[in-house]
């Protein structure tokens, strides 16, 4: 049951359903937040293949992490790719 119906907008119709959920977790480390994007491409890629959803936060109900693996779990569950983050544009790598 969902207490606050209207923030959930686009989420109620997956969040209303009684049913078991996946979690992915996240550890920091700073500068080793680049080994965890290795690691997290191999898995996307091997998740989409098995599922065919493309991105992280279609797959997993809850993303979460903490220091650098919140950063990059923020990224994720707003709908980046590993891919998408790995670009030099963002920085990291």
């Amino acid at each position: 049951m969902l207490i606050d119906p209207k923030r959930w907008k686009d989420l109620r119709s997956r969040y209303e359903k009684d049913q078991p959920r996946r979690m992915w977790a996240l550890d920091g480390g700073g500068i080793r937040g680049v080994i965890t994007l290795g690691i997290l491409e191999r898995i996307e890629a091997l998740v989409t293949k098995k599922s065919g959803k493309e991105n992280f936060c279609d797959y997993f109900d809850y993303i979460a992490g903490t220091s650098t693996g919140a950063i990059i779990a923020a990224e994720l569950a707003r709908g980046m790719s590993v891919t998408q983050r790995r670009a030099p544009s963002c920085g990291l790598l």
